[in-house]
């Protein structure tokens, strides 16, 4: 099996931390995170997906024993026993618009005076 992109979790709040320790341990991590008003101390952006971050390995020759003992890193997103993969494709589009929004100038940096928007409620009822 090749090396695929797998989500991983990590602990509360410690998605930057995850990732340096993965990086640290020789593995390809993508942590999407966008620019904000109000971004985490130390950091100029938030992630997009709290929580979570992307990894890419191959399972078959990944050594566990060495993940387990990466701080703030918990494991794979799994469905049963099998870990749940993410097509390249989907990651590509993921860093294109993740780059978007940031050149955009960051989420809820989009909207402009004078944009028209719509507030749903509940199952899809307009306010």
């Amino acid at each position: 099996m090749d090396s695929r992109w797998y989500v991983a979790r990590t602990k509360p709040l410690a998605e930057y931390a995850a990732r340096d320790g993965l990086l640290d341990a020789g593995l390809e991590v993508f942590l999407p995170c966008v620019q904000t008003p109000r971004p985490r101390n130390g950091h100029q952006d938030v992630p997009l997906f709290p929580g979570y971050l992307f990894v890419r390995c191959n399972l078959e020759t990944l050594s566990w024993r060495r993940l387990r003992w990466i701080p703030h890193f918990v494991g794979l997103v799994r469905f049963g026993d099998v870990a749940t993969w993410v097509p390249d494709g989907v990651i590509t589009e993921l860093v294109e618009r993740v780059e978007s929004i940031n050149n955009d100038g960051g989420v809820r940096t989009r909207l402009r005076p004078g944009d028209v928007i719509s507030v749903v409620l509940g199952r899809g009822e307009n306010f």
